[in-house]
């Protein structure tokens, strides 16, 4: 689980690497640039702000807790403890710097997290199973889901898309939630087809399972659902 270590505060600076590249690239070119320099970009983030940036990308947007460092235990508490400000040496300040994530991670966190995906080959198993009663479907999709996806197995029904739909804060959710009721009341009776694909798709096209994937058990039936 994500954790901010109190109070969560401090200040790290952060440079994408292909910055730092670029930077080397106008060191070698040109002579009158200084021995040393400060590779930072342009944010100023703490360090609550990094984590929450990237819990909000590629997890369930939630609130990251805040704990004492004697309660978390990572490789990277020492650096995540890290408190200082950097400015950026002159050539990063410079106007004709040719830039790829100037204004740091948060602001450009959707391209970094496409990037980590690609460069580490990381391809979500997306999957969807469809079967009549007692082709195993169930099954096959629960030993998927457990066998190859995080500890959190996105293994999805519609119904449970439905229920958890109905379920989410808002003035949407409860109008969906008495429609939902209301149909039940009636055997064979469905949401129109365009609520249930807005539904579906809306789901699977959450953080969790964009970056991590997902099995699909039991729909699309049609088609038309298709």
């Amino acid at each position: 689980m994500h954790k901010i270590i109190a109070p969560g505060d401090n200040y790290i600076p952060c440079v994408h690497v292909r910055d730092v590249a670029r930077l080397v690239r106008v060191v070698a070119s040109d002579s009158s640039v200084g021995r040393y320099l400060l590779a930072v970009d342009h944010s100023r983030l703490t360090q609550a702000q990094i984590v929450q940036g990237i819990v909000n990308q590629i997890s369930h947007k939630r609130d990251v807790p805040i704990c004492d460092a004697d309660s978390v235990e990572s490789e990277f508490k020492e650096v995540m403890s890290l408190d200082i400000i950097l400015e950026p040496s002159a050539p990063l300040k410079a106007s004709s710097f040719d830039w790829w994530c100037r204004d740091g991670i948060v602001a450009n966190i959707e391209k970094v997290a496409a990037e980590f995906c690609k460069w580490r080959n990381l391809r979500p198993i997306k999957m969807v199973v469809t079967g009549p009663p007692g082709s195993g479907a169930e099954r096959l999709c629960a030993r998927v889901a457990e066998r190859y996806l995080h500890k959190d197995p996105p293994h999805l029904t519609y119904d449970q898309i439905i229920e958890d739909a109905c379920s989410a804060p808002g003035r949407a959710a409860r109008k969906l939630k008495r429609k939902v009721q209301k149909l039940a009341a009636t055997p064979g009776k469905q949401l129109p087809l365009k609520v249930r694909t807005k539904l579906v798709r809306a789901r699977l096209m959450s953080n969790v399972c964009r970056y991590r994937g997902y099995v699909l058990e039991g729909y699309p039936t049609t088609f038309a659902e298709a």
